[in-house]
């Protein structure tokens, strides 16, 4: 599947977390690398409170580079998880590491966030809806 990648923002870094946004389609993907923990967080909850996507707002965020996820983190996914359901969209979570994919999987997360191994599953995944 060929990527459009037309750039949100270009990318952003803050304590050892890197963020890269665009829109895909009418899909947000934000891409993640680094360590989101309560000192990075900002970060990434600043980021995808300020996606432009249209609606219902669909967002792929790939996770494949990061490193650690603590309760902060998966706190901030939930939050952009009930703002694209208000819109009437959802998000995907890519490419998560065993540590990631397990603590979301022991937490329920699962029944709520499609995980998906590439990102091209997870587009096909918003788009089925």
């Amino acid at each position: 599947m060929d990527t459009l990648r037309q750039p949100e923002r270009g990318p952003v870094s803050r304590l050892g977390l890197d963020v890269e946004t665009w829109i895909d389609g009418g899909r947000a993907v934000v891409e993640v690398s680094g360590e989101v923990d309560c000192y990075s967080v900002p970060l990434l909850r600043e980021e995808l409170a300020q996606l432009a996507a249209p609606r219902p707002l669909r967002i792929a965020v790939v996770m494949e580079r990061v490193s650690f996820l603590d309760s902060a983190g998966i706190g901030v996914l939930i939050g952009a998880l009930k703002r694209a359901r208000a819109t009437g969209g959802r998000v995907a979570l890519v490419g998560c590491s065993p540590h990631v994919g397990s603590m979301v999987r022991t937490m329920g997360l699962d029944k709520v966030f499609g995980l998906h191994a590439d990102l091209e599953a997870a587009l096909a995944w918003l788009d089925a809806r």
